[in-house]
């Protein structure tokens, strides 16, 4: 993952204070459960926290957060367009605390250390999977 950072906007969001903001990622669901699209880890509902350290060369982010989309129609295009490469991806809101957001990339890219999915996401996710076992 490489994140070209706007620093208007990552200099603007510094001078917000205890503030919750919803983002759009991309995952796949496979065997009934949620992965991380560039690991394969499964993801936790609960709480999700970036591993490694942060990597940080000139103006652009290499490692060590998690990324998502700012603007809706952005994330909707990049899950239109993988959705033709890859089985199964889906696209999920998440929620992220002021505190956690790192930077803002020039693309609607957003960087974060942790997110959390609201319960209504959640609940959403157990009924697709129970759908989903009803018609195999």
């Amino acid at each position: 993952m490489c994140l070209e950072i706007d620093r208007e906007k990552t200099k603007t969001h510094g001078e917000v204070v205890d503030e919750w903001y919803k983002f759009y990622k991309i995952f796949i669901v496979k065997d009934n459960k949620l992965l991380n699209i560039f690991k394969g880890g499964v993801v936790d509902t609960k709480e999700v926290i970036a591993d490694g350290d942060i990597d940080i060369k000139d103006n652009e982010i290499h490692g060590g957060v998690i990324h998502a989309h700012y603007e809706f129609k952005r994330a909707r295009t990049d899950h239109i367009l993988l959705s033709h490469m890859i089985r199964d991806v889906i696209l999920l809101p998440v929620n992220v605390h002021s505190d956690d957001i790192v930077a803002y990339g020039l693309h609607s890219d957003v960087c974060f250390f942790k997110y959390h999915f609201a319960d209504e996401t959640v609940n959403q996710l157990e009924d697709m999977y129970s759908i989903h076992f009803k018609s195999n």
